[in-house]
């Protein structure tokens, strides 16, 4: 692992123990086994290293959702799988999502960086599933896909709230099949 990455490793685990507000360089530094001065060769200030954690996350889950959908044929699978792999990320990446969940997504300079920016297209795959099932006839056309996104990201988000916090269910994999299906209920055509 070169040096960039251990600092980001341990700044994700030092965040996620502490908080970014009560986390420190010195403590970032130590724990990557690294002075102060080798973190700000990399990074301006604490802030812009926790901008920088969400940045591999989310190229991981753009690359990782694209992967899982291949070969899917229905929107309906996709949108399975997309939930279940969204949540699965979360659940195998604990601190991670801890930090996400509680210091990223409030922090209003977060979505002026670079990590955002994949974050959005990350959140276009399940549009354009959506989408596509519409155009299909499956799902109902009447259906806002941007406001369905939001309930799904919001859905997965609060459990992982309750998750980090409380560890409160013990895993979020479990309610994977249960928010589909409420999703899917919501969308699909009757028939």
């Amino acid at each position: 692992m070169n040096k960039k990455d251990l600092i980001l490793a341990s700044a994700t685990k030092v965040f996620a123990e502490k908080g970014f507000l009560n986390a420190s360089i010195t403590e970032i530094a130590s724990a990557a086994g690294v002075g102060d001065a080798t973190i700000y060769s990399f990074f301006r200030n604490k802030e812009d290293l926790l901008f920088e954690i969400p940045y591999n996350a989310f190229v991981s889950f753009l690359n990782g959702a694209l992967s899982h959908l291949k070969g899917l044929k229905s929107p309906e699978e996709k949108l399975r799988k997309y939930i279940w792999h969204h949540i699965a990320y979360y659940e195998n990446n604990k601190d991670y999502t801890k930090i996400y969940i509680t210091e990223l997504s409030r922090n209003s300079r977060f979505y002026k960086t670079k990590s955002y920016q994949l974050l959005k297209k990350y959140s276009q795959i399940v549009i354009d599933i959506l989408q596509e099932g519409m155009q299909a006839g499956l799902f109902k056309t009447n259906i806002n896909p941007y406001l369905i996104r939001n309930f799904i990201f919001g859905s997965i988000d609060n459990l992982a709230l309750s998750w980090v916090l409380l560890n409160k269910p013990q895993s979020i994999i479990e309610q994977s099949d249960g928010l589909t299906n409420i999703v899917l209920e919501a969308i699909l055509v009757d028939k």
